[in-house]
């Protein structure tokens, strides 16, 4: 029986699809470390205590419990325009994006009167819409691309989210010296338009519209066929808290 041919390297990765991925890669990575890192370096370069820039690691929390409200974001879409499930969701979460990032920008601690409370809940707000942007780009990757070229895929896509965090990470570290760390976040919030395009650019899967029937369906039967496995509590308990420590601890190797 014959084989069939092995696709060109051009002819996997030099499409549109693969563009779009890897520009809603970097969408995908670019608010990470303005909740992370970079807001630390930022709290810390205006002389706020240790205890203080410890206590803003946990504005990040939301990337770590996605999975509770993925089923939902699976289930329902806001529907917007043409626009099918998934890249829906995705132009939401990016519009929303831009101008969180916008408003930490204003809410920092370079403001006269800042509130830091202000501040680490405008970066709760941009670590939940991310998380949420990284459940539809996940999905819109699986939906797209056939199981062969999800592996190349996968890459594309995480070579655009690991540019994204230089780009915010030492990016507006380098940037901040030049100008200020308002400019430099303002930067970033315009930087997430790159995202805003890769969803134009991204084709509509073949099975954009389709959706589990009810909220049981995407989350209530899932969950409980899960829990009915041998050691389901013990399991996902696991997955909720074993990074947990790695990440809190990890947080203070910035400031």
């Amino acid at each position: 029986m014959p084989v069939a041919p092995r696709p060109s390297v051009a002819s996997v990765y030099l499409n549109r699809t693969m563009a779009a991925l890897a520009l809603l890669g970097f969408g995908s990575g670019l608010p990470l470390a303005l909740t992370g890192d970079t807001i630390q370096a930022w709290l810390r370069s205006k002389a706020y205590a240790l205890d203080t820039v410890g206590f803003i690691t946990l504005v990040g929390l939301p990337y770590s419990f996605q999975v509770v409200w993925a089923p939902i974001v699976d289930r329902y879409s806001p529907r917007l325009g043409t626009l099918g499930r998934r890249r829906s969701w995705l132009l939401l979460t990016q519009s929303i994006l831009v101008v969180a990032i916008a408003a930490m920008a204003l809410f920092g601690p370079e403001t006269p009167g800042a509130s830091l409370w202000l501040l680490a809940g405008t970066a709760v707000a941009v670590a939940f819409v991310s998380a949420t942007q990284d459940i539809a780009s996940n999905a819109y990757r699986t939906d797209v691309l056939p199981d062969a070229e999800r592996g190349a895929g996968a890459a594309v896509f995480v070579t655009g989210y690991r540019l994204a965090m230089i780009a915010t990470g030492a990016g507006v570290l380098a940037l901040s010296a030049v100008v200020s760390w308002r400019w430099a976040y303002l930067a970033a919030a315009g930087a997430m338009l790159i995202g805003l395009v890769g969803t134009a650019l991204a084709p509509e899967p073949r099975d954009a519209h389709a959706a589990p029937a009810t909220i049981g369906d995407a989350v209530i039967e899932p969950l409980r066929a899960f829990l009915a496995r041998p050691e389901g509590w013990l399991i996902l308990v696991f997955v909720l808290l074993f990074k947990l420590p790695d990440y809190l601890a990890g947080r203070m190797t910035m400031p």
